[in-house]
């Protein structure tokens, strides 16, 4: 893996934005759903991005941030938010 990838932090600002939000809700994950989504959005715009920029690697090889989780959980994790969100 290249490490120049990982000192990228495009979503950082947003990460930081759950753990605080996690914080200042006693840990209760659902009343931090529109931060994630705004996680998940951004990381999803990074790969998008990445995956301009290397077309003819495969999506689980895209470059990584540590700010994000690889593209291929994200997608399951927006996914999974979304069903989460419509059941509350």
């Amino acid at each position: 893996m290249d490490s120049d990838h990982l000192r990228e932090q495009p979503c950082l600002s947003r990460a930081c934005a759950i753990q605080s939000c996690l914080f200042d809700n006693d840990f209760k994950e659902e009343k931090c759903y529109t931060h994630i989504m705004n996680l998940y959005k951004c990381c999803s715009n990074y790969y998008d991005l990445k995956k301009k920029e290397f077309p003819n690697k495969p999506l689980e090889e895209l470059p990584l941030t540590t700010s994000c989780p690889k593209y291929t959980i994200l997608v399951k994790k927006i996914d999974n938010l979304q069903k989460e969100i419509k059941k509350d």
